[in-house]
């Protein structure tokens, strides 16, 4: 769990940095890491889920979304995102908004800078709104091996608790909160990342 948090909250703090430079280059580099973000985020949840299931096959059996669960450990974005939905991480608005994005940020990728005038705001815009869903991201276990190196960026975010341990759950400052004064994150339900 500590590698993906790593990872996750290295490529939110680059994609902050990029939106803070405020270029339409820089946008679009911002807005194609915060998406990179989200879908590890979403895949992640199910593997998760399905850890979950294996580890307690008496829950797996009245589990109402196997399809579902199955489907999101797979490649296709759009049943990541359904599961996503269905486990209560986003909400259909939001989903809405990651899969509007997510288009965006591939044409993007695939055929290249569009929409100049836009594109620092809408980098801004999903930024901001993929801090709230990472913000809520469950945290339901803290594991980590003994030489784990984190990325440099997201160190910032973890408090040592010594020699045994590289991070701690309490990360501090919340990443969400040191975003907030130029991205406009809230926060909502849980404490995630």
């Amino acid at each position: 769990m500590l590698k993906f948090l790593a990872s996750v909250l290295d490529q939110m703090d680059l994609a902050f940095e990029h939106i803070g430079k405020g270029s339409v280059h820089d946008a679009r580099f911002a807005l194609m890491l915060t998406d990179n973000a989200v879908e590890l985020a979403i895949h992640e949840l199910a593997n998760n889920k399905h850890a979950e299931m294996k580890a307690w096959p008496f829950r797996e059996e009245k589990y109402p979304h196997k399809k579902e669960l199955e489907e999101a450990r797979g490649r296709v974005f759009e049943a990541k995102l359904k599961f996503a939905k269905l486990e209560g991480l986003v909400t259909e608005e939001q989903a809405r908004t990651i899969a509007l994005m997510h288009n965006f940020r591939n044409e993007l990728y695939h055929v290249g800078l569009q929409h100049e005038a836009i594109l620092p705001n809408l980098a801004r815009f999903y930024f901001s709104m993929a801090c709230g869903v990472l913000a809520d991201y469950p945290i339901r276990y803290f594991s980590y091996w003994h030489d784990i190196q984190l990325p440099e960026r997201s160190r910032k975010y973890f408090t040592s608790r010594g020699k045994h341990s590289p991070a701690e759950m309490g990360i501090s400052p919340k990443p969400a909160e040191r975003w907030k004064p130029s991205a406009g994150t809230r926060r909502r339900r849980r404490s995630g990342l």
